[in-house]
């Protein structure tokens, strides 16, 4: 009888822990911006793809807990981070791909997204975007575009504003590491 019962709490268990898996899934997450998109239009000239959630940013967080405390505090209320560059094509279209991006930004706008802060520097365009939830930050969504490239990122979690740098330093996620100076100036 004993390993009848075993064997209904281990099930039991494992599916609990199926559940709250699929509840606590980053795609469920308000700060979610899906970056299939990306892959979609630019197919081959997706240069990097970048995913990072559950274990491994948990083990990101340990990691950073022995460098960087800060970065350890910054990073434990994270979901994941995902980030696309794309690569524009000798022969790519460049009024298409500008207007991709705008409609991208567009996009992401009409869904409760605020524009945060725009940077126009010489060839460079780049566009930070916050989703809040009451006075926490559900997600951020970066977009930075030069005459090379298109950078897109998404930091899905409960984020301090003051931990956003450090969460961009730590992961070296273009538009992020210096966040709160450009959002100063």
């Amino acid at each position: 009888m004993k390993p009848i019962i075993l064997t209904i709490l281990v099930t039991a268990l494992v599916l609990f822990t199926a559940a709250s898996v699929k509840a606590a899934r980053p795609i469920d997450h308000p700060g979610f911006v899906d970056l299939s998109f990306v892959d979609d239009y630019a197919g081959d000239d997706v240069k990097v793809e970048v995913n990072i959630s559950g274990a491994l940013l948990k083990l990101a967080g340990a990691v950073a807990a022995n460098e960087d405390p800060d970065a350890a505090d910054a990073i434990k209320n994270l979901e994941q981070i995902t980030v696309r560059i794309v690569e524009r094509s000798a022969g790519s279209n460049s009024e298409e791909f500008n207007k991709w991006v705008k409609d991208t930004q567009d996009k992401v706008r009409s869904k409760g997204w605020e524009s945060i802060a725009t940077v126009r520097e010489d060839d460079e365009n780049i566009g930070v975007y916050m989703l809040f939830s009451d006075t926490q930050i559900s997600g951020v969504f970066v977009t930075v575009v030069n005459k090379d490239e298109a950078i897109f990122v998404n930091v899905v979690g409960d984020i301090d504003m003051d931990n956003l740098s450090k969460i961009g330093a730590r992961f070296d996620i273009p538009g992020l590491e210096n966040a709160m100076e450009d959002l100063e100036k």
